[in-house]
């Protein structure tokens, strides 16, 4: 199943919590500004960035927010 098929059922103001946690957490941010996101079959946030690169994200209890790429096979 491609992503696209998927809904966006998260908030803007957790896409926006997530995305600048990662870009703060990077010194040198190369992936741009984000063009699209969507929620996963798990129920993770994702987005992708102008460079078509894009992560998965949860927020956890604490409201510390993780990303993490899929590994390719």
């Amino acid at each position: 199943m491609l992503e696209k098929e998927y809904v966006r059922t998260t908030p803007a103001e957790t896409v926006t919590k997530c995305t600048e946690a990662h870009m703060k957490a990077v010194e040198k941010w190369p992936y741009g500004r984000m063009t699209d996101y969507w929620t996963d079959q798990e129920g993770n946030l994702c987005i992708r960035y102008m460079t078509g690169k894009w992560f998965h994200y949860i927020i956890d209890s604490t409201g510390a927010v993780h990303w993490w790429q899929e590994d390719k096979k």
